[in-house]
């Protein structure tokens, strides 16, 4: 991930893994500063819940159950799986049952650890 920006024209542009997203910013001292924002979503969230669109327009998000804490540690609900080749075949879960961390391919367990 990056952030860049640049003085001439107060602009920001931040890349991540998911793709590139400008803004501009309203900095102190400049006159006739002015924004918009495209994002809607609900009238409350839960502190340190990750974002994600809801629907294709880019512009409505909503909660999710990952979160990061203050301290950058990424917190997962039980049993989530963590898929590892794009699709449904090969993923790490925790099992909550059972107390280990699961590698599935192609829906078969390969390996435990815990």
């Amino acid at each position: 991930m990056s952030l860049n920006f640049n003085v001439t024209d107060n602009t920001y542009t931040f890349n991540s893994v998911v793709g590139s997203y400008s803004f501009t910013a309203n900095v102190a001292g400049v006159n006739n500063a002015s924004g918009s924002a495209d994002v809607v979503g609900a009238s409350s969230s839960t502190d340190n819940a990750v974002v994600r669109f809801n629907g294709t327009d880019g512009k409505t998000i909503q909660n999710s159950l990952l979160s990061v804490d203050d301290s950058g540690n990424l917190i997962l609900p039980s049993d989530t799986k963590i898929y590892l080749d794009g699709g449904t075949n090969t993923y790490l879960q925790f099992n909550s049952t059972s107390g280990k961390v699961e590698l599935y391919v192609n829906g078969n367990i390969q390996a435990n650890w815990g």
